[in-house]
């Protein structure tokens, strides 16, 4: 069966990736569903009560919610948008040459915490958790694509203002920027929007957008919308142009941890 291996190094078999369930949901949202696996297959030898709390997707699979936050960001290959809860599974029952990958964990459930959504609510924590967020980043992007139309406006610049596009919307969220819109010399910039309610200065990029920024230096643009009030429809607005973007210090927050090759 071939192999496929993934940007962080990790290999799961093709067809399985290609067989998972998708879902963009829960704490495994946009992970490495072959970091997934392969972890899977190392924790199997571990006791249940050492893996800390778990998280069951929507198809009934269980894994460490520990483990799904720690795992590097992948959307690409056969695994883009799969479910890597089902993928840890299959790494775990793999290891255990096919039988049921929570055997032990079926039969000590008292002994785990789970982060299961209760049934009788109308949605699950993550789906509510999600939904707020982007109408927070929905909210932000509005503001931002008006705010770059009423400038341009304002230089009688109105061809170009016609010429703003919402991207993520028109073109859809790969592109590693929210908004296409120009300077008033007409010199075309990209534009990440990041909001928050809170007062924050600090935010996060996927490593996609981190890849554009530095593929485009001289046309990228943040926006950082803070103090956002949705129901006001206002906040607060720093622009971090080309220049002071290079001012950022930007830290990568996620490592893949294995054995090296000569410590065994």
């Amino acid at each position: 069966m071939t192999d496929w291996e993934s940007t962080h190094g990790c290999k799961a078999p093709e067809k399985m990736l290609q067989k998972l369930r998708q879902s963009q949901g829960g704490p495994g949202r946009h992970k490495c569903a072959s970091c997934a696996f392969l972890q899977g297959l190392r924790e199997a030898g571990f006791e249940t009560s050492t893996l800390g709390d778990f998280y069951r997707c929507s198809h009934g699979s269980i894994a460490p919610s520990s483990i799904l936050e720690s795992l590097p960001e992948n959307q690409g290959g056969p695994g883009r948008h799969k479910c890597v809860v089902c993928a840890y599974e299959k790494g775990r029952s793999k290891a255990f040459n096919g039988s049921s990958a929570w055997d032990s964990f079926k039969d000590n459930k008292s002994k785990l915490k789970l982060l299961i959504s209760d049934s009788n609510k109308s949605q699950p924590w993550w789906l509510t958790d999600q939904q707020k967020l982007k109408e927070i980043g929905d909210e932000g992007e509005r503001l931002v694509l008006s705010f770059e139309k009423e400038k341009l406006l304002a230089a009688n610049k109105v061809e170009l203002a016609n010429k703003v596009e919402h991207v993520s919307v028109t073109v859809g969220d790969h592109l590693g920027y929210d908004i296409r819109s120009y300077n008033e010399d007409g010199a075309e910039i990209f534009i990440e929007v990041k909001s928050t309610t809170s007062e924050k200065d600090t935010f996060f990029m996927s490593k996609n957008e981190y890849t554009v920024l530095q593929n485009n230096l001289e046309k990228y643009h943040i926006y950082r919308v803070s103090s956002l009030n949705i129901e006001q429809k206002n906040g607060s607005l720093t622009i971090y142009s080309p220049h002071e973007i290079s001012k950022l210090s930007f830290v990568e927050n996620e490592y893949l941890v294995s054995p090296r090759a000569d410590s065994k």
